[in-house]
This record gives C-alpha cells, structure tokens and sequence, in this order.
C-alpha cells in the first residue's frame, strides 16, 4: 500500500514520474527493431560430409555410419537422424532443450575430427553447423539489367541474313558484362552491409574457356584427356618464390604462370615427340564461352541477372532491407550504364504484418473504450481505463528496449492480449475504489 499512498498523496509526482516513463517508451519504440518472428534458437546441430562421385549406400557404409557411431557417446542427445545422398551424407543430432549448444557444437566437431582419418581420402572435411531457422533468409531481390548498349545502332550496317545471329550474340555479351559487373561491383559492395551473410547472383552468363579435344588427334599423337588435363594444371598456378631484401625492406617474389589470354592456352606444350613440343593447338580447339545455363533471370521480359541477399543469423530483416535499397540507389547513380531495381522485397511483408497486428490492438483497444461508456456510463472512469491503456502500452516498450528484444509478431501480439487483461484489471480496480468511496473512505 506505500505505491498507493504515496502515488494518492504526491498526484504532481506521481504525474512527473508517469510523464517520464511515456517519454522512455516513446524514444524506445522509435529505435526498435522490426521483425516477423523473434530469434529462436534450436538444440540441432548437423554435419555435412561431401563424397564426391559416390552412391548414397557408398555415402551410408564409408561415411555416415561411422560419423554415427562417433557421435552416440556424446551426452544430452534426444535424436538423431542421417540421410545418404549421393555424393554427400547429413547427420542431423537434436539435443535436450536446456544444453548449452556452443559447447555441444564444439563436442561434436571434436569427435568429428578424431574420426576424419577414417574416412575416405577424397571426402571432404566435415562441416559441423548449428541449426537456425532464420539464417540463410532472403531478405530482398534485385534485378540488374544493362542498359548502355543500343543494338539498333549496331544491326545497321549487318546485312539482313546475319542480323539474328549477330544481335544474339551482342545480347550474349551484355549479359556477360552484366554478370561480371554483379559479381565484381555490385556483390562486393551489398556483401560490406551489416548483417548481409551472402549475395547469391542468379541467370546471367558466365564466362568459361572449354577445351575440345579431337580424338583422331590425340590418337595421332599418343596423348589422353588425362594427360591435356594435367598440363593445364601443372601451368596454370601463381607460385611463392621467397623473399628479396634491399636496405630495411623487404618484398615477397611471386612466379606468375596464370593463364592471360587464349593464345598462351594454345600454345601449351603437351608433350614432346622426336624432340619436337606438341602443342595443345593441335589436337584441340580452344573456345572462349561461358557456361552451361542452368538458372534463366528475365525482369519485364527482359533479360537480366537475379541478386539474393541472405541475411545473417540474428540479423534484422527490415533494417537490412533498407541498407540495400540505399546502397542500391548509390550504385546506380555510380553507374549509369547498368539498372539496379527491387523485384521482391520480402521485408514489406514483414512490415505489413506487423502493421496489421497494430491496427487490430488498436482497435480492439478502440472498441473496449466503447464497451466501457455504454455499459458504466460514467465518462470519468471510461476516460482513467482509455488513458491507462496507451500510457502500460507505451511503457512496455522501454522494457523490450533493454531486453534487446525486436518488434515481431509474437511480442505485439502479446501486446493485443495484454490490452484485455489490462482492461479487465482497471475495471476491478475502479470497482473497489468505487465500493471504498461508498463506504466514505
């Protein structure tokens, strides 16, 4: 009863302290974070092993088995689950609800490691990940398409015949361009954002040199594709060759052998025959092309690359979203020649969301009002519950500040039922000050 004296007996600052507590809140709910659902953490941990070339019960015999059977020793396991794919094997391990799971990750990377050399020699290392439903999340998708080619222009003086030809190949060299202005300007500078985990790119073309070899001429000169393999891989490296020291400096030596032109790829030497070098020339055909398309990004029918922004664990989706619609606008001022666009932006449903969990409160706080004048009518003690319902509301806010909590579905939603038990409390509350006052208190 000393907060209720005291608050009936100081009404100014019991006001001030009311009036400061609805200035925090309001300062806290400017800069809080927005989000669909909370931070969850499961007690799942998985491990990941590549086989390359094998067949799921080749992945199960020599790969998961014995990862399994590695793992059972550990303590607080609840489940766990392994599928054999081919050329890759997943263990999945769910733990007690009430572990810590960083050391549990760490418990079963170490166990992982004591096993690895009993694993086969051309498996990957293990990959040993904790399980996060909001990792790995697009937030928002853009479309790069170039715009600084005028192809009318260019088709003017190819005669008719070759015009189809020739514009699919000027289309195929901007969308090249395209490609290789995502993956050099427009990834690095979106993957700098804080909270980005990775920029996938999707559609465009990649640039890829291919080696056709011609079998009548391997035959002719005794080579195999194994051999031609080889030598590419033995010339095709950038060495460390020491160090050289003049005065009190010091430079790193570096043998360049990276491959700079198609020219140099031709004139590889593959073999010598009668002392004579056979060069790679002669028994292929070097193409500078790009990759098999396995993904198509088409934007207004037009064709164009496609950029993911995944998002980390623990980041803000609503708050990234907007780091790259700014960097988005940045780069296009930057660079004329390209159009950098929004095509999905998944954090405005997130925003949506929310908003439709605010109206409803606020309706339903709206409508409790109502109730109340045509049931008590008595405006005073409608308007003390209507004013109480914002000023607990706007309080709350501060709390969640300092839990480092976010604005999301659940937490708001907690705030809707809250209006109804607060709605519930003020009204047995006047009662009994109504039944005091009665009595002549």
């Amino acid at each position: 009863m000393k907060i209720t004296n005291y608050s009936i007996e100081h009404p100014l600052a019991t006001m001030m302290v009311v009036v400061a507590m609805i200035f925090l809140g309001y300062i806290s709910l400017v800069g809080l974070p927005i989000d669909l659902f909370p931070e969850l953490e499961f007690p799942i941990v998985s491990v990941q092993t590549v086989l390359p070339g094998a067949s799921p019960r080749e992945v199960e015999e020599q790969v998961t088995e014995k990862i399994e059977e590695a793992l059972t020793s550990i303590e607080s396991i609840e489940e766990m689950n392994s599928v054999s794919y081919e050329g890759a094997s997943v263990v999945t391990i769910e733990f007690d609800w009430d572990v810590n799971l960083d050391l549990k990750a760490i418990d079963v990377r170490e166990k992982v490691d004591l096993i690895r050399q009993k694993l086969p020699d051309d498996a990957e290392d293990p990959i040993v990940s904790k399980f996060d439903m909001m990792s790995n999340e697009s937030v928002i998708r853009l479309s790069l398409a170039g715009t600084r080619r005028d192809f009318s222009e260019e088709l003017e003086s190819v005669p008719e015949s070759e015009r189809e030809s020739y514009l699919k190949e000027l289309r195929e060299e901007q969308l090249r361009e395209t490609r290789d202005f995502a993956e050099d300007e427009v990834k690095e500078r979106l993957r700098r954002i804080k909270g980005v985990a990775n920029v996938e790119i999707i559609g465009g073309l990649e640039r890829e040199i291919q080696i056709a070899l011609r079998l009548d001429d391997l035959q002719n000169y005794g080579l195999s594709p194994k051999k031609i393999k080889e030598a590419l891989e033995e010339e095709n490296l950038n060495l460390p060759a020491g160090r050289i020291s003049e005065d009190s400096l010091e430079f790193s030596v570096k043998v360049t052998g990276e491959y700079e032109s198609l020219e140099e790829i031709e004139n590889l030497e593959v073999k010598v025959r009668n002392g004579n070098p056979i060069y790679l020339k002669y028994v292929a055909d070097v193409l500078d092309t790009h990759k098999e398309v396995r993904q198509y990004s088409r934007t207004n029918a037009v064709d164009s690359v496609g950029i993911d922004v995944i998002k980390k664990s623990g980041g803000n989706s609503v708050q990234i979203a907007e780091a790259v619609k700014e960097e988005m606008a940045r780069i296009n001022r930057l660079f004329p020649d390209y159009n950098l666009t929004v095509t999905v932006d998944y954090s405005q449903y997130i925003k949506d969301s929310i908003d439709m969990v605010k109206n409803n409160a606020m309706i339903g706080a709206a409508l409790a009002v109502v109730v109340l004048i045509i049931f008590l009518r008595n405006f005073k003690s409608t308007v003390i519950i209507a004013v109480s319902i914002p000023t607990a509301l706007v309080v709350t806010f501060f709390l969640i500040a300092q839990r480092k909590m976010t604005l999301n579905l659940l937490s708001l939603g907690g705030l809707a039922l809250g209006v109804g038990m607060l709605l519930d409390n003020s009204i047995v509350i006047l009662e009994n000050i109504f039944r005091h006052v009665t009595q002549g208190k």
